[in-house]
């Protein structure tokens, strides 16, 4: 074989070898991507969608990354700010939440295509179930963090379909409604895409 034959032939074989890597290396950063929050496109895009931010209430930074490692793990269990008037004890806030959890849990039966646990997390990640909550830098607001301009779309298209949601801004604050918004909206994108939090996995079962 003369030496441009050889030539010829040891760049196809190196040619093959980079390719091969590339490839692998694009993968391998997909699944990295598909499998860390904070590396997913879809939800990047979300937080920033017209220049809001939508972490849970409790997160502080607005770092991308870090942000999602708070989301991620288990939020406090101290006790959230009453609201103006209203004497908040530990029985009380108890109270609250199992009050709270039983109004997902019937709002959600209905609907077996979606995981309960996964809605139950979900809900506690975004908002720790307090009914009042509202995010410090952004629109979100109510157990689902709803955003107002989330809310008036989504009780609009539900409505022109036969349903009776209020679509007032405050009815985000209202546990029942925004629920049963969530159960259908979440049955319609089969799964929580719209949410921050969708990976959570964990809530208080006490």
């Amino acid at each position: 074989m003369n030496s441009t034959g050889w030539f010829i032939k040891e760049s196809l074989r190196w040619a093959i070898v980079t390719v091969l890597i590339v490839g692998f290396l694009i993968v391998t950063w997909e699944i990295k991507a598909d499998a860390h929050p904070c590396l997913d496109p879809d939800l990047v895009e979300h937080l920033l969608d017209d220049g809001v931010f939508t972490e849970p209430v409790w997160v502080d930074t607005l770092d991308l990354c870090g942000a999602f490692v708070l989301a991620s793990a288990p939020p406090s269990t101290a006790v959230a700010p009453a609201p103006p008037n209203v004497t908040t004890t530990p029985e009380a806030a108890s109270e609250d939440l199992n009050q709270v959890r039983g109004i997902i849990t019937a709002a959600f039966t209905g609907h077996p295509t979606v995981s309960l646990e996964h809605a139950l997390a979900v809900s506690w990640c975004e908002s720790s179930w307090v009914v009042t909550a509202k995010n410090r830098h952004s629109t979100a607001s109510g157990i689902w963090q709803y955003l107002r301009a989330t809310w008036r779309n989504e009780t609009a298209f539900w409505n022109a379909l036969g349903h009776s949601f209020d679509e007032s801004l405050d009815a985000r604050f209202d546990p029942v409604q925004s629920s049963q918004l969530t159960a259908l909206v979440v049955e319609r994108d089969r799964g929580f895409r719209q949410w921050s939090c969708r990976y959570a996995t964990y809530y208080p079962t006490g």
